[in-house]
């Protein structure tokens, strides 16, 4: 492996990790309540890490097959809209560590080219939308900006890994599967790297 991409895993954990938690999020300014939810899984680490696995593992395992995808696709969706309608109730809970895990997880299937059976898929796909709606609801605003971002957030949360796993299933070339392989055991990494750091402000307080 060449010194880049040996490198990328740690650079990518390091940027996560410094850029805090993936929880409720307030609207940035200059772009609106609703484009700042349709970006918050693009800039929330711990959520991009997870949906990026998640899609190139539905797409893997749906290979030449898109409709296998949709069970998990369709169970996913009703988990995150389920999960930011339950936010306010839940105390907005931190989520970070469990999407991190689950990215791993998909990640390592998605380098082992695992095509996992889509009961497997559907019960990851469902845990992931859960805890992605549970950590994502927006902050700072009510009225019309909370319901904009909440629909912003639902549509860019489904997006990602829709489309990931949409261009992934259509892959046929040799060359662009193993790179897939290979983004998945990057992904992995940085989602075990990521998850390691979040537990050394524990360790150094002790």
């Amino acid at each position: 492996m060449s010194r880049p991409a040996r490198a990328w895993p740690a650079a990518a954990a390091l940027l996560a990790g410094a850029a805090g938690s993936a929880g409720a999020h307030s609207p940035i300014q200059g772009i609106g309540t609703f484009y700042s939810g349709a970006l918050h899984p693009f800039i929330a680490p711990a959520l991009l890490i997870a949906l990026l696995a998640l899609g190139l593992l539905l797409g893997q395992s749906a290979h030449g097959r898109l409709a296998q995808a949709k069970p998990p696709l369709l169970g996913y969706a009703a988990a995150l809209l389920l999960g930011l309608a339950l936010h306010a109730r839940a105390g907005d809970p931190d989520t970070d560590r469990l999407l991190l895990c689950f990215g791993a997880a998909a990640g390592v299937a998605v380098a082992a080219a695992w095509r996992a059976p889509v009961p497997w898929t559907t019960a990851l796909a469902v845990a992931v939308g859960l805890a992605v709606g549970l950590a994502s609801g927006p902050s700072g605003v009510d009225g019309r900006a909370y319901t904009l971002m909440v629909v912003g957030t639902a549509l860019g949360s489904i997006f990602l890994p829709s489309w990931v796993a949409i261009v992934v299933s259509a892959i046929e070339p040799t060359w662009a599967r193993i790179a897939v392989r290979v983004l998945g055991s990057w992904l992995a990494a940085a989602a075990l790297l990521v998850l390691s750091l979040s537990f050394a402000p524990a360790r150094l307080a002790n």
